[in-house]
């Protein structure tokens, strides 16, 4: 009996084994296109049981029907069209996911027209439905359209998820005020959140609060320490302001050699603050060997990527011949293009070329115009120019009244040339407003800035009692002092007080 069992075992698995042979081989000389119509068949199946479904308001139906539409998968062909409609029937049914995929075909005009303003909308309100990777995308429509407030909300939603962008965006909101309080303290903690993280961007800002001591308690030490890991993390303004402390010896041992290094390193990735240092230490010999035509070529390069300091520089270096064989017309050319950029030398220069008639024909009214718009940007020398010439009346009608107020914002800018003006506006009746005692304070103000000229008039104040009273001794000293300087007028009159 035992062994009719153990047969009908045998026979049993061998059979068993046989037909598992025969269904392998059976698979085998199936047609492969065959196999790939079933499967396309069952997908299509299923696919219209999903929308079946989706079309009673299923919300994860409708997703998934629109999903794939969108990647054309699940045995249908890509339709973006078809996407949307799905994706906005399940978006009118509150779905958050459809709303926040719907959001991005608007950003995108996958589908639909670009409307930024719609996917906001959408993006909103997803993220007010509890989707918190719409937080990110709601703030960023919303920076680009500058609506600071409600972005700073966004922001601040998903930086609680930790999210990187979000935090640094909050930085710099809390940096620069924008969208509410300016606090510095917040920024900086935020700032250090994401360079903690190793965001170059952030670890420079670190740098900068702990050196200026600004939203952190000032700490040189930890201010290089921030700045050299942003550096190393190839931040090219890291590397140019390290360049900076090296080769002027701040927050470290001086040692230009280092400095140009870090440089040329920031320079060689396009950074063109860098180009323009590089340039400038070619151009004066300090970190290198003097090399006026490698000067040349790093401007230009700077030059190239808009810089307007540099290329008002090319200007000059072709004016002089400096570097570059010298081109008036190119020189010219360079001039007009930073003063067009609104860069303030260039357009004093520019105002001193049509004032004296070099490379330009003379023009002294649109000298003054030149002079006007380098006025509103704080530019010394233009701004003493502008008074000059409302004073003598070059080019416009004098306005001694005007002419004062140009000397005073030149004085103020730290002008000890335009300080001296108004000491001699004042000392003399010519223009109805002498006052010797306001003579007298701006020489002085002149002469605490150990200007040769404002210890020469000084001392002849003290000396004729301008607006103060006589002091011979003290008259001596500050002459003396202004003699020292090399004021030839100031010594003749210091001899003819010794005879």
């Amino acid at each position: 009996m035992k062994i009719f069992f153990s047969l009908l075992l045998i026979f049993s698995v061998s059979l068993f084994s046989q037909q598992e042979d025969n269904q392998r081989q059976i698979i085998k000389e199936e047609d492969p296109e065959k196999i790939k119509e079933e499967k396309k068949k069952r997908l299509k199946e299923q696919m219209m049981r999903m929308e079946s479904e989706a079309e009673k308001g299923n919300r994860g139906a409708i997703l998934e029907v629109g999903n794939n539409y969108f990647y054309g998968r699940g045995g249908v062909e890509q339709d973006f069209k078809k996407a949307i409609y799905w994706y906005q029937k399940g978006a009118d049914l509150n779905s958050r996911q459809c709303q926040f995929n719907l959001a991005g075909c608007y950003v995108r005009g996958t589908g639909v027209q670009p409307d930024p303003d719609k996917a906001l909308e959408l993006y909103m309100t997803a993220a007010d439905f509890g989707l918190q990777t719409a937080n990110i995308n709601a703030a960023m429509l919303l920076d680009n359209m500058k609506k600071y407030e409600k972005a700073r909300h966004y922001y601040s939603q998903a930086a609680i998820l930790n999210d990187i962008r979000a935090q640094k965006k909050l930085a710099h909101y809390f940096e620069n005020g924008l969208g509410g309080e300016q606090n510095h303290k917040i920024a900086a903690r935020y700032y250090l959140r994401t360079a903690q993280k190793g965001d170059a961007y952030s670890q420079l800002k670190v740098a900068d609060y702990y050196n200026n001591g600004l939203g952190l308690t000032q700490n040189y030490k930890e201010s290089m320490r921030w700045l050299v890991l942003a550096a190393d993390n190839e931040s090219p303004e890291a590397q140019a302001k390290l360049g900076y402390c090296y080769i002027n010896g701040m927050g470290v041992k001086k040692d230009t050699e280092t400095g140009f290094k870090w440089y040329r390193r920031a320079a060689e990735r396009n950074y063109s603050p860098a180009q323009l240092a590089v340039a400038n230490c070619y151009a004066t010999g300090r970190a290198v060997p003097y090399n006026p035509e490698m000067a040349f070529q790093w401007y230009m390069k700077a030059s190239k990527l808009k810089n307007r300091q540099a290329i008002f520089n090319v200007g000059a270096c072709y004016a002089t011949g400096e570097g570059v064989e010298k081109d008036e017309k190119k020189a010219l050319e360079h001039y007009q293009k930073a003063a067009e950029m609104n860069f303030n030398a260039a357009l004093y220069t520019m105002g001193v070329l049509y004032q004296t008639g070099e490379m330009v024909p003379k023009n002294e009214q649109l000298a003054i115009s030149y002079f006007q718009k380098a006025t509103k940007l704080d530019h010394i020398e233009a701004t003493r120019e502008l008074a000059l010439a409302f004073l003598f009346g070059k080019g416009v009608s004098s306005n001694p009244g005007f002419a004062e107020s140009m000397f005073k914002k030149a004085a103020e800018l730290g002008s000890t040339t335009a300080m001296i003006d108004l000491g001699m506006f004042y000392e003399t009746d010519k223009y109805g407003k002498i006052d010797t005692k306001r003579s007298f304070e701006w020489y002085e103000k002149a002469a605490q800035e150990k200007d040769a000229e404002g210890s020469y008039r000084l001392g002849l104040a003290y000396l004729k009692g301008i607006g103060i009273e006589p002091n011979l001794k003290y008259a001596a000293s500050l002459l003396r002092e202004a003699a020292n300087l090399g004021h030839k007028k100031a010594l003749q009159e210091l001899r003819s007080l010794t005879r």
